[in-house]
């Protein structure tokens, strides 16, 4: 059996389906015929691990349950059937962000249409954070208001062309919400009530009341 197993790569942080401190690790297959499980290793220094979890022959885990401001040190081992374990891979380290975002978001802007508002913010207009909370009002409304949670910076909802909105958005982080920034959607411009030619041949229409 091998002694070492190939290159261990850090991959991306886990979706923020919750609010959470998860990380994606993933690794190249070993070729050994007899290769019964990899095990994961964890440690809080370089070259100590303290903690170790099997991995069956999948070649990525998320590791989860992490502590927020915290730095591990990841390897990976191979062990096959008569339970000999191989060298460790290269190790990785990886830093858990910490805290809650530290601004609030910016970068808002909007496409409206008679039925829809399509709204739209900079990623990094809160540090610390891949998910925001997006709520939505009809301006002046004392109930109905609407919230999405949402990974991607953008969100679309329905809406009534004579009204205007109030859009709130504020970044989630790992233990809470940062600031929250709150915009202004106008009404759609009112269409022309009529629409006729005078008798000179000169289009003349008519506004409705507010």
């Amino acid at each position: 059996m091998k002694h070492t197993i190939a290159l261990l790569l850090l991959t991306t942080l886990s979706a923020f389906t919750q609010p959470t401190t998860s990380v994606g690790l993933t690794w190249t297959p070993n070729t050994e015929s007899d290769l019964k499980t990899y095990k994961v290793h964890r440690g809080d220094t370089a070259g100590s691990y303290n903690f170790a979890l099997t991995n069956g022959l999948s070649t990525q885990v998320t590791v989860s349950n992490l502590v927020a401001g915290r730095t591990y040190f990841f390897v990976v081992t191979a062990v096959n059937h008569g339970n000999l374990e191989s060298g460790p891979s290269n190790e990785v380290t990886y830093k858990v962000p910490s805290g809650d975002p530290t601004g609030p978001v910016t970068g808002f802007t909007f496409v409206r249409t008679a039925s829809k508002v399509t709204v739209s913010w900079a990623r990094q207009g809160a540090i610390g954070s891949e998910r925001w909370r997006i709520r939505w009002i009809q301006t002046g409304a004392l109930t109905g208001t609407q919230t999405a949670n949402v990974t991607e910076p953008r969100h679309e909802f329905p809406a009534n062309p004579g009204a205007a909105y109030t859009v709130s958005i504020t970044a989630e982080g790992i233990q809470g919400f940062g600031p929250e920034s709150t915009f202004q959607v106008p009404a759609m411009p009112a269409a022309p009530k009529s629409l006729a030619l005078s008798p000179n041949g000169e289009i003349v229409w008519t506004f409705p009341k507010p």
